[in-house]
């Protein structure tokens, strides 16, 4: 994400945009300062999202905006499906952007939210076995002991082009965002 973003501004000859390398929660408020905008784009899986979120709002002199995941997201969905067959238990999502926003309005902030048209994308494996290693690497296997799984959920759930095979991406993006004017918590 990062080197796209150093991509776009090298093309377009920005100059006011600073990438700092860290998580937002180990920055400082001091090392971060104050911005017109604040973006967080997919980084919202935080161990304490409330003081993150106000962190960003206290921050953003005018808007932040923030894109996210409504339902479960296509990599998650791989997560949900298998753990119980590989791991024996259910696995846990991250919150999702109707979390996200109950926590926004109860802290004041009335967001706006924009379904985002035509951003997913499918998942796309040269052959069975390229998909086979993925989601292993994925799911975070390190033996080839739960292939058979995995292969039958490819062939289940995936669409063969030739030797292809094609996971579709049903992942709904949101963007949320709120002006500073409108945020209960601005001074």
């Amino acid at each position: 994400m990062v080197k796209r973003l150093e991509m776009h501004i090298a093309e377009e000859g920005i100059s006011n945009i600073r990438i700092l390398p860290k998580r937002w929660e180990d920055l400082s408020p001091e090392e971060v300062g104050e911005h017109d905008l604040v973006i967080a784009s997919y980084s919202l899986s935080f161990l304490d999202m409330r003081e993150a979120l106000l962190k960003m709002d206290r921050l953003a002199k005018r808007q932040v905006i923030l894109y996210w995941f409504a339902g479960v997201p296509s990599w998650e969905r791989i997560r949900v499906d298998l753990y119980p067959r590989i791991f024996g238990r259910e696995h846990v999502c991250h919150p999702m952007s109707d979390v996200l926003y109950n926590l926004l309005y109860s802290l004041g902030i009335y967001a706006d939210v924009q379904v985002l048209q035509g951003t997913a994308f499918p998942r796309e494996y040269e052959s069975r076995e390229e998909g086979i290693s993925e989601l292993r690497r994925a799911l975070g296997l390190n033996t080839q002991e739960h292939d058979g799984a995995i292969r039958e959920y490819l062939e289940r759930r995936g669409r063969l082009e030739g030797l292809r095979v094609i996971l579709e991406d049903d992942t709904v993006y949101v963007k949320i965002s709120w002006r500073r004017d409108r945020s209960m918590s601005s001074p």
